[in-house]
């Protein structure tokens, strides 16, 4: 406890940034469900979701891939939602969240090695010796 009490800022914006993230989250997927034509509440999308993140804590394939737009599709149609407009949703939502990134993430990482040095400086007054 003592070890919270000392961190306390930093845990307060742990939280801030975990919650956050489950926000910009649920808009990701709002604004799926827009851009198929769909006008959902606040409170279907939510459920929905919380059912598909449920989905991943079993781990069937990395990532919950597959299984947790199957819940998530799932559960919105039951909830009155169109199969078709439901899986899609959860497809644009999968690549703009996860995927998207990843490529992103890839060009920056290319980026940063070709920005660094190949290989290390050798000190001239020195024998051998790196910096």
């Amino acid at each position: 406890m003592d070890l919270i009490h000392r961190k306390k800022n930093k845990l307060t914006m742990t939280i801030i940034y975990v919650c956050a993230d489950w926000l910009f989250t649920i808009l990701v997927l709002y604004f799926a469900f827009r851009a198929v034509g769909i006008h959902i509440t606040a409170g279907v999308l939510v459920a929905g979701f919380a059912v598909g993140m449920v989905t991943t804590l079993i781990p069937i394939l990395p990532g919950g891939l597959g299984a947790m737009e199957l819940a998530m599709t799932a559960v919105y149609s039951q909830m009155g939602i169109d199969w078709d407009s439901a899986l899609m949703a959860s497809l644009i939502y999968r690549v703009v969240y996860y995927i998207l990134p990843g490529i992103v993430s890839i060009f920056i990482y290319w980026g940063l090695q070709l920005s660094s040095p190949s290989s290390p400086r050798k000190n001239k007054n020195s024998k051998g010796a790196l910096l």
